[in-house]
Order: structure tokens, then C-alpha cells, then sequence
């Protein structure tokens, strides 16, 4: 087995063995418990943190499946391989991808008939999601877990959205003022990822809010609460 095939297999069993657990509503110790959630019980969490942590994770273990698929046996041809850099990194697409994996992927959408989306802006389209969300879920961790400090996590998933919906609008416009059809498709593909994770965010927002007893009037998606 080469080296990144070990590492993928490594990182497929750790996701499974972190899937269990969670299922089990047990809070899996692999990095992702914030310190908050330990003040209340020195050997372990409360209860409720718990309960939160394991749901938490799950959406965790998701889209780290999802990104390891989309670049699995490609660690190191991948254009894309740097999945924090959705709106940069993605954009290559548009001139051609060489990584295999990538275009077998991309045949097995099979999106090639007019009016279709074409493959490379599906892949735009899950990169910009599953960050988003993968990122959305590690600040939620601290939204919902106590806090002895009084640090508000509420106020940094508020900043991190704001911060996605700029990435979106860039993306737009970046879209709207492309020199190739490729490039507008891959910014039109990131763009309807990102809506989709702004969506689940301010769903996010909303449990975060009813959780504290805060709820939101007029419900998360609502228009003025959009920046």
C-alpha cells in the first residue's frame, strides 16, 4: 500500500470509528470538544454538551466523508487539494483538471447535455458547501457549549456568515464578468453552494438562539437578518 493510500484508509476507519461513537450520543475525543464543555464535570462532559457534541459531530463526519471521496487517491495531483481555498483552488476547473479521480468523478455525474450543469461546476458546487459547512459546524461546537469565560460564540458564527455571504457575492461577480463559459459555470457552481450553506447556517443560527432562549422573530431566514 503507498503512502497515501494508508493514509486514506487511515482517515476512512478514524471517520467510521468517530461516526460510532457519536451515534451512540457519546462525545468522541478526537479534537473537537471545545474546553467549555469540560468545566461543569472535571472526568468528562455534561450530559447536554454531550448530546450537542454528538449531533455536532455527525454533520462533522459527513462532510469530512464527503471531501475525502471527492479527493480520495488525488492527495497529491489534485489541484483542489486544498479544500479551505474553495475560491480559489476550484476556479482550476475551468482550464482543464488532470487529477483522475477528479474526472472519474466528474463522468459519473454525466452532466454533459445542454442545459445541464456541467461536472466541473457540480465539483464547485459541493467544494464551496461542504467547507462552508465543515467550517460553520467547528464554530457551532462553541456556539452551543457553555461558556464560564462569556465568550459568544453566537457573535463569531454571526461574523462567519457575513463573512461567506461576501465570499458569495465575490463569487458572483466573478461569475458575471468571466472571460470562458467554464469559469462563469464554476463561479455559478460556487455560488449555489454557498447559498445552500448560508441556508443551513441560518438554520444553525436559529437553534443556537432557541437553545440559549433567544429565538429570532420572524424565524432564521429571515431578509433583514441578512447582511
Amino acid at each position: 500500500m503507498t503512502d497515501s493510500k494508508k493514509i486514506l484508509a487511515w482517515t476512512r476507519d478514524a471517520i467510521a470509528e468517530v461516526e460510532a461513537t457519536a451515534s451512540l450520543g457519546k462525545c468522541p475525543d478526537w479534537g473537537h470538544c471545545t474546553p467549555d464543555c469540560h468545566h461543569d464535570e472535571p472526568d468528562g462532559i455534561t450530559p447536554q454538551a454531550a448530546e450537542r457534541q454528538a449531533q455536532l459531530t455527525l454533520w462533522h463526519c459527513a462532510g469530512d466523508r464527503e471531501l475525502l471521496e471527492l479527493h480520495g487517491g488525488s492527495m497529491h495531483s489534485c489541484p483542489a487539494k486544498d479544500d479551505t481555498g474553495y475560491l480559489d483552488e476550484w476556479t482550476q476547473f475551468g482550464y482543464g483538471d488532470t487529477c483522475p479521480v477528479v474526472q472519474r468523478i466528474a463522468e459519473g455525474y454525466g452532466w454533459t447535455d445542454a442545459g445541464q450543469k456541467a461536472p466541473f461546476q457540480r465539483m464547485a458546487e459541493i467544494a464551496a458547501r461542504v467547507v462552508a459547512k465543515t467550517e460553520a459546524v467547528d464554530q457551532t461546537e462553541f456556539a452551543l457549549a457553555p461558556s464560564p469565560t462569556g465568550y459568544d460564540g453566537r457573535a463569531d458564527l454571526a461574523r462567519l456568515r457575513a463573512r461567506l455571504a461576501a465570499d458569495r457575492d465575490r463569487a458572483a461577480r466573478n461569475a458575471q464578468h468571466a472571460h470562458t463559459e467554464q469559469v462563469r459555470l464554476v463561479g455559478d457552481g460556487i455560488v449555489a453552494g454557498l447559498d445552500t450553506a448560508l441556508r443551513w447556517l441560518d438554520d444553525v443560527l436559529g437553534e443556537v438562539d432557541r437553545s440559549c432562549g433567544k429565538p429570532r422573530a420572524g424565524g432564521p431566514a429571515q431578509a433583514a437578518d441578512r447582511p
